[in-house]
């Protein structure tokens, strides 16, 4: 069973069980969104992609630059 869904109140009877719920609820979701994270950060697929399409993204821009030295006089830039 997950642990989310447990209810707190026969772990705690008293009126802070509401809060103490929440805040392992939210714990929870905090660990789950790292542990995502995380796994994005070691897809070394996904990172070669981003790699490759930056070094595109600068070729294209130094591409870009030398296009528009060549058609604007030379000797002012």
């Amino acid at each position: 069973m997950n642990a989310a869904l447990l209810p707190t109140t026969a772990l705690s009877p008293n009126r802070s069980a509401g809060l103490a719920g929440a805040a392992v609820r939210l714990g929870r979701a905090i660990e789950l969104w790292g542990v995502r994270r995380a796994s994005d950060r070691e897809d070394r697929d996904a990172l070669l992609l981003l790699m490759e399409s930056r070094r595109c993204a600068e070729r294209a821009l130094a591409e870009r630059d030398e296009t528009w030295r060549a058609s604007s006089f030379g000797p002012l830039c």
